[in-house]
């Protein structure tokens, strides 16, 4: 099943309000930002206004226009038979995401995220009736460790900037696709 990407930068983990959102198709071909203007700047914590804000590239949109504009973006993708799964690394991403389409269903996304570590499990037990990979615990730990290594070294690499939601969304692509690889060796 196809996934797809996305990231989140909110304004705070105690009063979240949807800063910006980024998407990437597994197969890197298509990929979405938004920024938006009408969250809520007072709830800005002091990390975001130092690690988040001066990284955003537009004055943004409304959230009822940025919905729209995802909305779009998720109908204009290729048909996929079973659609597309949301791949997240944290709760957040999906409900900010949810949240933006506003009850708007682009009926190709699967009806529950996927959460990258959980989707990594799968893989290795998968991998494992294959090849018996006699602990599968630590082979989870060693994949964790590995796609840490790859998000990083691919925002090094691309001289990117973390917590920008696009950026941190091609990160975890990148790290998703070269974890594959290594459990699959």
């Amino acid at each position: 099943m196809n996934k797809i990407f996305i990231d989140t930068e909110f304004t705070d983990f105690v009063q979240m309000d949807l800063i910006s959102l980024g998407a990437i198709t597994e197969d890197g071909e298509h990929q979405f930002y938004v920024e938006l203007c009408d969250y809520e700047k007072s709830w800005e914590s002091e990390w975001v206004k130092e690690n988040v804000i001066p990284f955003l590239h537009t004055d943004g949109l409304n959230h009822y226009q940025a919905g729209l504009n995802l909305y779009k973006w998720f109908k204009g993708l290729p048909r996929q038979p079973e659609g597309y799964v949301i791949c997240i690394d944290y709760d957040s991403d999906w409900h900010h995401m949810i949240d933006l389409l506003d009850g708007q269903d682009p009926l190709n996304i699967q009806e529950e995220p996927s959460y990258v570590t959980s989707a990594l499990y799968a893989e290795i037990l998968i991998h494992n009736a294959q090849s018996n990979i006699q602990d599968v615990n630590q082979v989870f730990h060693e994949c964790q460790n590995f796609y840490a290594e790859s998000f990083l070294d691919y925002m090094f690499e691309n001289k990117l900037i973390q917590h920008h939601a696009l950026n941190d969304a091609k990160g975890n692509r990148f790290a998703w696709l070269e974890t594959l690889k290594f459990i699959r060796k």
